[in-house]
């Protein structure tokens, strides 16, 4: 809990009284950094451990042990959520609750408080910290969602929405009412050469030109996706 000798460093009643209160203030959980052991997306619980480790008072160290069964915090709310991936190594930051929140995360309402006070158990945590390296937003004047390397991105601000990608984007899910690119190309071609070909009969003179039809059939499939 210290890495002090009480036997050599304090040798009054008010460094024992100052020793006391340290050992005291060591025994709280508050804030501190920490890393992800395991994350589970189903549960949105992960098994996370301290960063920082414990300092004996021979002056080594031992990395604290894993907190299983930890509330990750996300941004949501009314039905819409802002989730990633956690994989194992990933910085947090761990905060703990002046009250025991046992009761409270079986249901996530309001609940009468458990034993601890501020104890290492009652743990919830929040992504955040991001690469080590710098990033470079794809903007600076709006919001900005987008992959470390910057490949990828969405950001919105206010007078523009833009989306950038070298992969494929994919609109509309399961729904069976949706376009491909490449199909609906095709069609659009056709529609093209119908329509020329139209154009030049009506222009020579040599009959009617005949009606137009164009079938986009073909071009229904189950997502979009843009090259």
């Amino acid at each position: 809990m210290t890495n002090k000798n009480p036997e050599t460093d304090y040798t009054d009643l008010t460094d024992a009284l100052k020793f006391f209160f340290e050992q005291m203030v060591k025994g709280l959980y508050i804030c501190i950094p920490g890393i992800v052991d395991s994350y589970n997306i189903t549960t949105k619980r992960a098994n996370v451990h301290p960063a920082i480790n414990l300092q004996e008072t021979d002056g080594t160290t031992t990395q604290q042990s894993s907190i299983v069964n930890v509330p990750v915090v996300w941004p949501c709310g009314g039905g819409f959520s802002l989730l990633s991936p956690l994989p194992h190594g990933t910085p947090i930051v761990m905060f703990f609750t002046q009250r025991g929140i046992t009761k409270f995360k079986e249901t996530y309402t309001e609940s009468d408080p458990g034993s601890g006070l501020f104890a290492k158990e009652d743990a919830f945590v929040m992504p955040g910290f991001g690469a080590l390296s710098d990033i470079t937003p794809a903007t600076e004047n709006g919001i900005v969602l987008q992959s470390e390397d910057g490949s990828h991105y969405i950001f919105i601000e206010e007078d523009l929405i833009k989306i950038q990608t070298n992969g494929n984007v994919e609109i509309n899910g399961d729904a069976d009412n949706a376009v491909s690119y490449t199909d609906l190309d095709t069609a659009l071609q056709g529609l093209v050469t119908a329509t020329n070909a139209a154009l030049a009969t009506k222009l020579d003179g040599a009959g009617s030109p005949g009606a137009l039809a164009l079938d986009l059939s073909a071009a229904k499939v189950d997502t979009v996706k843009l090259p």
